[in-house]
């Protein structure tokens, strides 16, 4: 394979995953020229008015007339070095979370739509594979369990030729007899991912300082936070530290909101689990060279490195068979991302996909459906939430707020997203007084994710209602 030139910084920060070599390169410094050249991109004098102010974007018209290439538009004989000819990999997702999962029977396919391989999570077993830190999870639902979330994969196959997935991918689409689930079964009980508790008190007036600033002096954890409880906040009276007494101070807050002096408005609000529909559904390609022991990756993430050591760490511990000394990582454009492509667990399966190909060069493609299924969501929320009004002036006095957050089936970045939310709930407005709580909680709902807005279209859309229907009263 042929390899990029390196600076020796590069080298070392390439150099630390897990005792595998990792390297993230640009996709044009391996793509074939004459691959390169059927790219056609706009350029010329005419590009720009004057230094730095382009007259349009410089990739637009490659874009709408479909010249732009993505990391979709790849295959294996696009890449020197590689395999001239490309597998082709799927993934089947469970739809189902409340039953057993007995395994796969492709047998209704016919003798000649049968998979050339099958990954299941006993492979993986076998093979070492653990997927820990960030990602951690079953990338397969073991046998005899019941799915963790509602799309859990439960199986990828794997064909030599094109044709034959082809017919044999819209074969099982839609089928509900390839899967095979059997009693209804309880799921472990859900774990929290997180909560948080924001309580601000203003100075005299907007330009004092804060009295109590949960971005200065911190946010409140739970005392006790535990499976499916509800958290408990427990005031510090006794303390003199003024952030354990923040909590005593959310509820002096609240007592506020239900008393005389203010005139209070209460609503709630909630939104769905919402896909990122971008243009591009996850993909990629793999190709475990054995002669050189390189895994090599064509992704279409938002973060490569840090998908990239993902990969490394989920192989530190694999078998000797699956472990690969080096991991190169290409990285194409992106054909959307709005954050679903970052820190998305997709590379593992493409690479996952690419180990147990037999020497093949492999191509896992979500096609849209099963981007619906699998890809990150936007977080559904659920929001309590009090705003009181001095009924004289109309002024905004005080505001309560408790937010809950579905994360779906893993954790990602749940847990930040409900803090980030939190601290977009005011919206524009000046309120004296706030006491916001946040919970992200687990479901078998499909995975929730970063996405452009990361809670804070939720939280403010939220309170932007309860004002209008102030406006209107008042």
């Amino acid at each position: 394979m042929t390899q990029p030139t390196w600076s020796r910084r590069r080298f070392l920060q390439a150099s630390a995953g897990a005792g595998i070599t990792i390297a993230t390169i640009p996709l044009q410094v391996q793509a074939s020229e004459s691959f390169a050249a059927r790219e056609t991109m706009p350029g010329g004098a005419d590009w720009t008015k004057a230094p730095a102010v382009p007259r349009y974007r410089i990739d637009g018209v490659a874009k709408v007339t479909g010249q732009k290439l993505y990391a979709r538009d790849f295959r294996a004989k696009d890449m020197p070095g590689w395999p001239q000819t490309t597998a082709h990999a799927a993934l089947l997702f469970a739809p189902d979370a409340k039953h057993l999962f007995q395994g796969i029977d492709l047998s209704p396919l016919g003798s000649d739509l049968q998979p050339d391989l099958i990954v299941t999570a006993e492979d993986l077993a076998n093979a070492e594979i653990v997927v820990g830190g960030f990602f951690a999870s079953d990338l397969f639902c073991p046998q005899g369990t019941v799915p963790a979330y509602l799309g859990q994969p439960v199986a990828l196959v794997i064909y030599n030729d094109l044709g034959r997935f082809a017919v044999a991918r819209a074969a099982m689409r839609g089928r509900s007899d390839l899967i095979k689930f059997g009693a209804e079964a309880p799921r472990p009980e859900p774990t929290p991912f997180g909560a948080n508790r924001f309580t601000r008190i203003g100075g005299a007036t907007p330009r004092d300082p804060d009295f109590y600033s949960p971005v200065l002096a911190g946010w409140v954890s739970p005392v006790r936070f535990q499976k499916s409880e509800a958290p408990i906040w427990a005031p510090a009276s006794n303390s003199g530290d003024a952030a354990a007494k923040a909590s005593e101070w959310g509820e002096e807050i609240r007592a506020e909101l239900k008393g005389d002096s203010l005139k209070t408005y209460a609503q709630t609000f909630a939104t769905q689990s919402i896909d990122q529909v971008f243009m591009e559904p996850e993909c990629g390609l793999a190709w475990f060279d054995k002669s050189e022991n390189r895994l090599a990756l064509v992704l279409d993430v938002q973060s490569p490195e840090a998908c990239a050591q993902a990969v490394a760490s989920m192989l530190n511990g694999a078998a000797t068979a699956v472990k690969p000394a080096h991991i190169d990582c290409h990285f194409a454009y992106l054909g959307g991302g709005f954050g679903g492509k970052d820190h998305t667990i997709y590379p593992l399966y493409v690479a996952v996909a690419g180990l147990f190909a037999d020497g093949k060069a492999v191509r896992l493609a979500n096609d849209r459906f099963d981007q619906f299924q699998f890809g990150l969501k936007r977080h559904a929320f659920e929001i309590e939430q009090q705003l009181g009004v001095d009924p004289q002036t109309g002024k905004f006095i005080a505001f309560a707020s408790d937010m809950s957050c579905d994360g779906g089936g893993l954790a990602n970045f749940s847990a930040s997203v409900a803090d980030v939310a939190a601290t977009a709930a005011t919206s524009i407005y000046y309120l004296p007084k706030s006491d916001i709580t946040t919970v992200a909680t687990q479901s078998r709902a499909v995975t929730a994710g970063s996405m452009r807005g990361y809670g804070t279209l939720q939280s403010m859309s939220a309170l932007e209602c309860l004002v209008d229907e102030i406006a209107e009263d008042l």
